[in-house]
């Protein structure tokens, strides 16, 4: 499992983390060595498309995380919960 797969699993099940990456990505984060570029896309997740997310969505998003420049943002996509 990826670190962003890690984090997003996280902030599937512990409510008061997903909490603090929507209040302060970089806080939040700081424990697991992302890049600034990183934690940015983080700031593009809203509860409500974290929500919706399958496990398909989610490996998605991780891919794009880290590899931006291969794929545009999932989350833009109408398919996956707005």
């Amino acid at each position: 499992m990826s670190t962003i797969d890690i984090i997003l699993t996280r902030m599937m099940y512990e409510a008061v983390f997903a909490d603090a990456v929507f209040e302060n990505a970089e806080a939040a984060l700081t424990e697991y060595n992302l890049t600034s570029e990183e934690v940015s896309r983080f700031k593009t997740l809203s509860r409500l498309k974290l929500s919706a997310m399958t496990l398909e969505d989610r490996k998605t998003f991780a891919a794009w995380v880290t590899h931006p420049h291969t794929m545009p943002n999932p989350l833009n996509s109408t398919d996956n919960g707005a």
